[in-house]
């Protein structure tokens, strides 16, 4: 059983009655996609505790899964869509039951609790892992180059490349001012090799979208603590994390390994 799913009970009484509990997940789903209850937003209430079965694990889990899976599939697709273009419906169909998966796999009753009684919470999620898995996709696809920086810039790793299509494409990844061997290490890997240490040195889902965010994305931790809320509580937080997954990058076997060179 996945490691997410063996997690104590959640504490639902604040966000789930035991009236909307004891509902079957066919009666869960019409009251979810009802319009009448839409208008109000309650409607909220019915997708949170199909989300709860599945996270529970319990004897509904499944059918709830199956009404989730056909309801979201779509919106999924168009997510992956804004990251990954150009792609076949079969492609885009292929992606979304990954992604899909990837959520059932995953999602247990500690980030059922991380929502604190929020669907929107739970769908960010949803997203998040999503679009991770599309940049994913879309990064293998592309043929990358590392080129030297000026003097001066030594603090930034900067990645250049040509992508499939023929668009070029950059990333930076900050790095203190006062570059040890490690450092330098990492500013003449390929960025495959990079994001191949940076993956491995992720031990959460929450330190993977801070690489993701930070490096790929290029955001700020305020931008990135306001974008999840759910999982990060300030920009502060966000800035720990990253310095921790830099110390580790640092420390990676190949890494270390490589930066004998510069000694």
């Amino acid at each position: 059983m996945d490691a997410y799913i063996m997690q104590p009970k959640a504490d639902v009484s604040a966000c789930l009655s035991a009236q909307v509990l004891a509902l079957c997940p066919s009666a869960l789903m019409a009251a979810y996609t009802d319009a009448e209850l839409k208008t109000h937003k309650s409607h909220e209430t019915y997708g949170l505790a199909l989300f709860y079965h599945v996270a529970l694990r319990d004897a509904n889990a499944a059918e709830c899964w199956s009404y989730l899976y056909a309801h979201f599939d779509r919106m999924v697709g168009g997510w992956i869509t804004r990251v990954v273009r150009d792609l076949t419906l079969d492609e885009i169909r292929d992606l979304s039951h990954d992604a899909l998966t990837r959520f059932w796999e995953r999602f247990g009753l500690k980030q059922f609790a991380n929502a604190n009684g929020q669907l929107s919470s739970v769908l960010g999620l949803l997203r998040a892992m999503t679009e991770n898995m599309a940049k994913d996709m879309l990064r293998n696809q592309r043929r990358h180059e590392v080129y030297a920086l000026p003097d001066g810039d030594s603090n930034h790793i900067t990645v250049s490349g040509i992508g499939d299509a023929g668009v070029q494409s950059e990333q930076t990844l900050t790095l203190p001012h006062d570059q040890t061997p490690e450092d330098r290490v990492l500013s003449t890997m390929t960025v495959d090799a990079v994001w191949a240490c940076i993956a491995e040195a992720c031990t959460s889902e929450r330190e993977w979208v801070v690489a993701e965010e930070s490096w790929d994305q290029e955001r700020t931790p305020r931008d990135i603590a306001a974008a999840y809320p759910s999982l990060f509580k300030s920009a502060q937080e966000v800035s720990t994390i990253r310095h921790t997954l830099l110390r580790r990058l640092r420390q990676h076997p190949r890494v270390i390994q490589l930066s004998a060179a510069w000694c």
